[in-house]
Order: C-alpha cells, then sequence, then structure tokens
C-alpha cells in the first residue's frame, strides 16, 4: 500500500493521462487511483490497457 505522500504524487503524474482516460473508457478517480497503486506507473499506454481490465 503506498503513504499518503507517494499516493498523491502518483496521482499528479497520472492527471496528465486522466483526460485520455476518461475519454477512452470513463474511469472514475477512484478506478484511477487503483491503476496507479496497481502498477506504479503513468504511461498512458500503460495505464489505458488496465484501465480496460479494471472496467
Amino acid at each position: 500500500m503506498l503513504k499518503a505522500e507517494d499516493e498523491a504524487q502518483c496521482l499528479e503524474r497520472v492527471s496528465k493521462s486522466w483526460v485520455t482516460v476518461e475519454k477512452l473508457y470513463g474511469a472514475s478517480s477512484r478506478q484511477l487511483r487503483r491503476i496507479c497503486i496497481k502498477t506504479g506507473r503513468s504511461d498512458e499506454g500503460l495505464l489505458a490497457g488496465h484501465s480496460q481490465s479494471v472496467l
């Protein structure tokens, strides 16, 4: 489990891909947080792949 600071930093990195993910998959911020915690990465491609499996 990530510490609160780590999660905040991760969500900040992910926010750059947020619009793309939202448009393509309609992912909620809660889903994005799960994806972020799972992967620890903010690549758009990686996020998109994980968003698909989460949804």
